[in-house]
């Protein structure tokens, strides 16, 4: 289950850094 978790949160910082991109 932790790992769902750590996956939406690279998914959100993913889309972070394509908006500072």
């Amino acid at each position: 289950m932790w790992y769902n978790i750590i996956n939406s949160k690279i998914s959100m910082a993913m889309e972070v850094v394509v908006v500072l991109v």
